[in-house]
């Protein structure tokens, strides 16, 4: 079975997944959207060059988003200050 890393809080401002995690980049993972604010996604080798990136998906609480292994790293972001500043993800290895 995969490994269950505890639950992780993001804010308004982009972080490496990585560091939040301890998992490295390019690790297959899947990650759910627990609860709190709309969470901004983007898969890049460097931090995403603004708050408003678009280039990146967006999960709400109950979603799911998966990567696949060999990719880069995962950044997140809440996307809305007006909706709440924080979010919760549960994150796994998907081995």
């Amino acid at each position: 079975m995969a490994d269950t890393i505890p639950r992780v809080t993001v804010n308004t401002t982009w972080q490496a997944l990585s560091a939040l995690t301890g998992l490295a980049a390019g690790t297959a993972i899947k990650i759910q959207h627990v609860g709190g604010n709309f969470v901004d996604i983007v898969i890049d080798a460097t931090i995403p060059s603004s708050a408003n990136n678009t280039n990146g998906e967006k999960i709400r609480t109950g979603g799911w988003f998966t990567v696949a292994a060999g990719e880069n790293d995962v950044w997140v972001k809440t996307s809305s200050p007006t909706l709440g500043l924080t979010a919760s993800l549960s994150v796994q290895a998907n081995a």
